[in-house]
């Protein structure tokens, strides 16, 4: 399931981050994927009763946030 979620959602999901991803991206846009993110990795990880915060989420899948993403295209 991980491998599923990783290929394709976040690969649609990241594509061409770093042209599009910058400080000019709204918050209702990093809103919406950040939830897109997070369902992904709830989906992969079982957790349809959202008892896993998106912390515990990051560190159980090693994954990096769309705000760690921003930090360091920006560098």
């Amino acid at each position: 399931m991980k491998r599923i979620i990783s290929a394709h959602l976040f690969g649609m999901l990241c594509y061409a981050l770093t042209v599009w991803l910058n400080e000019q991206t709204t918050s209702k846009v990093l809103n919406t994927l950040n939830n897109i993110h997070y369902k992904g990795l709830r989906i992969a990880a079982k957790d349809s009763h959202t008892t896993l915060s998106r912390e515990r989420l990051d560190d159980l899948f090693n994954r990096a946030t769309l705000y760690k993403w921003m930090q360091n295209s920006n560098m």
